[in-house]
């Protein structure tokens, strides 16, 4: 029996190492892909399951994906018609540049793929990803899964994404056809919205443009939740979204979070093309701490209160701070029952000039009811032509500006 085992694995090992499986293999990729394939090399492995382990494998001209490992393995039976059936594949320590060359092979192109090779690779019934780094838009995520193939239905038992500022855990099912449709949920310890928009790209595959045509069909929703987060440097809390992501478009609606002691309600939408994002957000902020909020702006102890507002905003740039930065749009706003450092000036002046007049208020000082604006956003300045400050002591209208950078 030993003896037999030693030639079974030496037959398998032979059986696997020639260059014949190895050209098979990646003549069968390319013809799935519809781009070259290298394959470096590959060796057989008989225990714990008869696998095939393929190095350094190499995707495209230029390369955009390199698989440094990659493991397949499969029933003894099968392997005896050259064929590779109910396969668990694992990938590990590879790297994947966005976007990719190439969209989801289509049922097509599967069968143009078989037909072309001698040797066959013809179920897939379990995909693991281990530590896969996935670059897109100057930002890398380390990926981690344990997923199923049932026919073209493929399920996240196990899905996780890493990168400085985020790590997502998340879970659902995945359609591959007849179009690409994703139903995930989500969770996160912290969550970076730069980092989102890179994570929402990583599920996108290649689309055309909008001057070549329609975005590609396929879709992604995920329900996202996380105790904390940012976006361009603003601490955020208890974030709550609904992704959806059709092509290189990226909605999160409603998407809700705490910030300055308040909080927001609203949507985000992104359209992330290739050098560029465009993003509008429709925002309703409400009851925020004007205290956090001015010393956040670096004007610490000048004034408090509550603010609520809204608006609808849009902007274009590389990344969620850049885009915050080149927005236009518009809003109104409101700061109730506060108190603004020197507003006391103005109850100094009149008592200097006179008492005031019998029915007026007492108390004033820095303190004042509303302070009330609708106002335009444009590079960076807001302007008003609305600007209302009513208080015991004085009530004042105006218009102004507020550039935002100081």
């Amino acid at each position: 029996l030993a003896v037999l085992l030693v030639v079974a694995a030496g037959a398998v090992y032979w059986f696997f190492s020639g260059d014949g499986i190895r050209r098979a293999l990646e003549q069968q990729a390319t013809a799935w892909l519809g781009h070259p394939v290298r394959i470096g090399s590959a060796s057989g492995r008989l225990f714990p399951r008869v696998a095939v382990q393929l190095a350094n494998v190499r995707v495209g001209e230029p390369v955009r994906l390199a698989l440094a490992d990659v493991e397949v393995s499969t029933g003894l039976r099968a392997l005896l018609s050259r064929r590779v059936e109910e396969a668990k594949i694992i990938l590990s320590d590879s790297q994947i540049d966005l976007p990719l060359p190439f969209t989801l092979p289509t049922a097509e192109a599967d069968e143009r793929a078989t037909s072309s090779s001698s040797f066959t690779v013809a179920s897939i019934s379990a995909i693991s990803l281990q530590d896969i780094r996935v670059r897109s838009r100057g930002r890398e995520i380390v990926v981690s899964g344990e997923s199923s193939l049932n026919g073209s239905r493929l399920t996240l038992e196990r899905f996780t994404a890493r990168s400085v500022g985020t790590n997502v855990d998340a879970s659902g099912v995945v359609d591959l056809e007849p179009t690409f449709n994703a139903n995930l949920q989500a969770s996160a310890n912290r969550l970076d919205l730069d980092d989102l928009m890179a994570l929402a790209d990583a599920f996108t595959p290649q689309q055309p443009t909008r001057r070549s045509g329609a975005l590609i069909a396929g879709r992604l929703e995920a329900k996202l939740s996380a105790a904390r987060g940012s976006a361009a440097g603003v601490e955020l809390e208890k974030l709550a979204a609904t992704m959806v992501v059709r092509g290189n478009r990226v909605t999160l609606a409603p998407a809700t979070f705490a910030l300055f002691g308040g909080g927001y309600q609203g949507t985000i939408d992104g359209d992330l093309g290739a050098d560029r994002m465009t993003m509008t957000v429709v925002a309703n902020l409400n009851e925020l701490d004007v205290a956090q909020l001015a010393a956040f702006g670096g004007v610490k102890d000048t004034i408090t209160g509550r603010l609520t507002g809204k608006g609808r905003f849009t902007g274009r740039g590389s990344d969620f701070a850049s885009v915050l930065a080149s927005a236009t749009g518009a809003g109104s706003v409101n700061i109730n029952n506060g108190t603004m450092k020197g507003l006391e000036l103005v109850r100094t002046v009149v008592l200097f000039f006179g008492r005031p007049a019998a029915d007026a208020p007492a108390g004033g000082g820095q303190r004042f009811d509303r302070i009330g604006a609708g106002f335009s956003l444009a590079r960076q300045v807001i302007t008003s032509d609305s600007l209302r400050l009513e208080s015991p002591d004085v009530g004042v209208a105006g218009s102004g500006t507020l550039t935002i950078p100081t």
